[in-house]
């Protein structure tokens, strides 16, 4: 127990794509980072946190932002599955403004429990939190370094907030609108297997 508190976990989100920019929803799109997201990611490493090893998502703008954070670090890095971005479905690519027109049913699912939506033609996201929980669990009870950094996609990284501070998905929103871009993490209360525990309950408080 005592080398699982001194464990440092950092979360990164990754950086913004222009679909971000326009306001539009992402998710398993796989899209470049915007000229603007590695503007502002170069900014925030520009005194950047000691990490001996980064795990990031396999989409494109995890990898990109976590070549950055590789590079400004000397971290090693890899890719690690069950960190995909989440498939919004028929969601993809809208505004919030028009996904609120078609949808509004699951707009309201979204703003009041997050987790609990299940995006049409898309990933439930409860399954998504099951998913990311399994991933964080495994990589975090094998990690032998002292920091780890975790980039992906800004909803997985919310998911892995609420399992590392054991609250519920209705305080989501309240977490993401607080959020740093880098925020640090003391190895979650109860062990890692705690996580697992975690994860199956998001999104069906």
């Amino acid at each position: 127990m005592s080398e699982e508190r001194a464990l440092r976990i950092t979360l990164i989100r990754s950086a913004e794509t222009d679909w971000e920019l326009q306001g539009r929803i992402r998710g398993s799109s796989d899209l470049p980072l915007s000229s603007h997201g590695v503007e502002v990611l170069s900014q925030a490493l520009t005194d950047p946190p000691e990490i001996d090893v980064i795990r990031h998502a396999t989409d494109e703008a995890s990898k990109a932002t976590a070549r950055l954070l590789a590079r400004n670090t000397g971290a090693r890095r890899r890719k690690l599955i069950g960190l995909e971005p989440p498939n919004f479905g028929l969601l993809e690519g809208l505004t919030m403004a028009e996904a609120t027109e078609r949808y509004p049913t699951r707009s309201r699912i979204w703003e009041e429990n997050p987790l609990a939506l299940n995006p049409p033609d898309g990933e439930p996201l409860n399954v998504l939190a099951e998913r990311t929980g399994i991933a964080l669990e495994r990589t975090l009870s094998r990690v032998r370094t002292r920091s780890i950094a975790f980039v992906a996609h800004p909803l997985v990284i919310g998911v892995m907030r609420l399992l590392l501070t054991d609250l519920p998905s209705a305080r989501y929103h309240e977490m993401e609108a607080a959020a740093a871009r880098i925020e640090h993490f003391p190895a979650p209360d109860g062990g890692m297997e705690s996580i697992l525990i975690r994860a199956a309950k998001l999104g069906s408080e």
